[in-house]
């Protein structure tokens, strides 16, 4: 399973009040091979459970192995980022690095921290959902989009025009 370059954002707590991702409901026979939660940018959230292990159900486990690394915490409204105990882990009070979080606009203003290269983990995952490739501009922005560099998405300007004065 992986969950990477994603924006989580403004889910309230327990389940069904709000988005999110759950993992690990029933017993499991044949538990998932591996569990990847990487690059992902959590917003406006009240509560996040993170758990950095395989936990079990009905005394099963639900993974073989668990990556949780590289996430980033932004105006989260309780204490839970403070239990990822990840050093490359980013804990803002403020959604700025976002366009407008108060209208659901997560494009970013300026660079996150930097993220881990998750290309090597997921090769189909070197472009933002707008196309925009990941690291263009130096850094591998965590969550859903990449911050594009000054000239990413410009067009080459037109070549060999000419023009008549009449």
């Amino acid at each position: 399973v992986y969950i990477i370059n994603n924006t989580i954002a403004n889910y309230g707590t327990g389940c069904g009040l709000g988005s999110g991702i759950m993992l690990g409901d029933g017993g499991y026979t044949n538990p998932m091979q591996a569990v990847y939660v990487v690059n992902n940018a959590w917003s406006g959230a009240a509560q996040i459970s993170i758990s950095k292990i395989c936990p079990t159900s009905n005394g099963q486990p639900t993974c073989t192995s668990m990556t949780w690394t590289y996430n980033a915490y932004f105006a989260t409204t309780d204490s839970s980022p403070s239990n990822d105990s990840a050093p490359n882990k980013p804990d803002s009070t403020s959604n700025a690095i976002f366009n407008s979080a108060t209208t659901f606009d997560y494009r970013l203003v300026t660079d996150t921290s930097e993220g881990l290269n998750t290309s090597t983990i997921l090769s189909a995952d070197s472009n933002d959902l707008l196309g925009t490739i990941r690291a263009a501009d130096g850094t591998w922005d965590r969550g859903a989009f990449q911050l594009p560099s000054s000239s990413a998405n410009t067009p080459n300007p037109p070549t060999g025009l000419t023009a008549t004065v009449q």
